[in-house]
């Protein structure tokens, strides 16, 4: 009965690894320009424990079901009234009329609020950066923590 037991569980470990995360590992992070055959000139050797890869792999599926990461953008516009929907879809429009380039995001808050923020920023000062700028068509615009999207522009912004 026991080797009936110790075969389903090793036959049932493949099928198992099936449903396990995807390994990221920290040189997969970097950009990594192989050099020649016995070529030492440029090449980089890492030595960290393997349990550094596994922490990575964990922030990266994280963040993926997160839909983002941790980050900043500016707020323009939160209202609660009847006709802030209104008033919400006004804004939309003035915006993208001033700045088309910086992403724009209109949500829904309960009980009955409409917020609207801008920009997808990594850090706190890249939302700064960007705060005269929008303050001089939205004066009471301020930055807020969020959870950004990161897109491919970005990510190659960072590697370098």
């Amino acid at each position: 009965m026991r080797i009936v037991a110790l075969l389903l569980v090793f036959a049932a470990f493949p099928a198992l690894r099936a449903f396990a995360q995807p390994v990221v590992s920290s040189t997969d992070l970097l950009n990594v320009i192989r050099c020649e055959e016995g070529s030492e000139r440029g090449a980089l050797r890492i030595l960290q424990d393997p349990r550094v890869d596994t922490l990575i792999s964990r922030y990266v599926e994280a963040n993926r079901l997160a839909g983002g990461v941790q980050g900043y953008r500016i707020l323009i516009y939160r209202r609660g009234h009847p006709t802030a929907r209104q008033e919400a879809d006004n804004t939309v429009l003035q915006f993208h009329d001033k700045l088309p380039e910086v992403p724009l995001y209109l949500d829904f808050e309960s009980p009955d609020y409409y917020v609207i923020r801008v920009g997808d920023y990594r850090t706190m000062i890249e939302a700064a950066k960007k705060l005269p700028e929008i303050r001089r068509h939205f004066p009471n615009a301020y930055i807020v923590s969020s959870v950004i999207k990161i897109n491919s522009e970005q990510s190659q912004q960072i590697d370098e």
